[in-house]
Formats: C-alpha cells, structure tokens, sequence
C-alpha cells in the first residue's frame, strides 16, 4: 500500500451534544408489531454512491484512506462514556471551583489514542446529495477523492444495498469502474475546502482477500463486498 498522508495528527479532542446538522436527523418511531407495541430510534440521512476502482496498469484496487471520527471515538470509547455520565449527571461543574484551603485539583482527563485509531480503508464515495444523475456523482468523486478523470460510459451500475438497516436503512448505490494510469489528472486526496483530507493508496489484486480478513486495518462493509464481488465476477475474465 502507498500512503502520502499523516492522518496521526489528531489532537484537541472535544466532545459536544449535536443539536443540528445538515447530514443526520435522529426521530423516534412508535409502532405496534403483532400486537406488541415497541419503540425505535433512528436516523435520517443521505443515501450514497460507493465505486470499486481497479487499476488495470498497476494490477490494483484504488482505495482511499481517511480518518473517521466515529470509528475512532468507538475505540476511544472511555471518553464517549464521561460525556454521557456527565450528561446524566445532576451535579453540575461547580463542584470543581468550590472554594479551599487545598490547592484546587485538576479534573481527571484520560489520554486518547492517536489519530491512526481512527484511519479505514474504503471504496471512493459519496453522499447522494445533488440533481444529477447518480453516475455523475460518481464520477464527480472518483475526480475529487483520486483524480482520475473517467469516463461516464466506463461506470458501470453493480447493485443497491442498505447500508445500516439498524438506525438510517440509507440506500447505498454500487459501482464499478476500471482505470488506467493514463487516467490520472490530479492527485485526488478531496475537496480541500471542505475539509477533506483523504489518502489514495493501491492495494495489489493478489493481496485483496487477505487484506478482507486482516482486522488489524479497519475497513468498510462495502469494501468487504466489493473484493468478493470482483473475485467472482470480474477476475475470471481477467487477461
């Protein structure tokens, strides 16, 4: 694998109750099963566009590589945990300025992880959130997130899946496309004014299975599912 980016550098780590946002929406949904009422929480968002890219000249996949907020707080999760008890606390902060005759001690803050914690291994993709059609939106991110300019009629539609049927049942749209070197127009690496950070790296073909199977490099479902698919469909007919 070929990496460029540091994604290390995580520091100043806060944690905040999020009131709104513009990419997720939590709702409450009541209903009644067989007789048996029951309650479940869920969330709003976008449905997505994901690509498996393989490079042909280099006889590899084009992944990117990024840092994930939520994969990382779920391996820091001693902090997720003091927020939440704090939260259900009814003793507010007070107690730590409580006048003394004793130096004032220092609330206890538990060191988190470094930012490597948090890096996956995904398939180029993106949120459905324009009017176009969904192979411009992937081809949109293939240039951003990689910088290979493809062409609309090399994209080709796999299958739709849900995505996370447990809290959003977003639609994610898969896709497959083959590249060459030839292709590469820029670096890729996102959207800097978003503030996207994002690392194209190569995985070779023949180290895809293993690399499904290997935990000690976080990944995405749909990375998972891709390279089985391309096992079984595509590098049969292979020259």
């Amino acid at each position: 694998l070929i990496s460029v980016i540091n994604m290390d550098a995580i520091e100043d780590v806060q944690i905040s109750p999020c009131n709104s946002s513009k990419y997720i929406q939590p709702y409450r949904v009541k209903f009644k099963q067989n007789g048996i009422a029951r309650v479940w929480d869920c969330t709003r968002q976008h449905d997505s566009v994901a690509v498996l890219m393989y490079n042909s000249t280099k006889e590899s996949f084009v992944l990117v590589k990024q840092f994930r907020p939520a994969v990382y707080m779920k391996l820091n999760e001693h902090m997720l945990e003091d927020h939440f008890k704090e939260k259900l606390s009814h003793k507010d902060e007070a107690k730590y300025e409580e006048p003394t005759d004793n130096p004032p001690k220092q609330k206890s803050i538990k060191q988190y992880g470094p930012g490597s914690e948090g890096v996956t291994y995904e398939l180029c993709a993106g949120i459905v959130d324009k009017s176009i059609s969904l192979e411009e939106i992937v081809q949109e991110e293939i240039l951003e997130e990689t910088g290979f300019k493809v062409p609309l009629a090399k994209i080709e539609y796999v299958t739709t899946y849900h995505s996370s049927v447990g809290i959003s049942g977003t639609k994610q749209h898969f896709y497959y496309t083959e590249v060459t070197e030839d292709m590469k127009v820029t670096l890729g690496g996102g959207v800097v004014q978003d503030g996207e950070m994002i690392d194209v790296v190569y995985l070779p073909l023949k180290e895809s299975v293993q690399f499904i199977f290997d935990t000690s490099r976080p990944k995405s479902t749909g990375l998972c599912f891709a390279f089985m698919w391309f096992q079984q469909f595509k590098k049969p007919s292979l020259k």
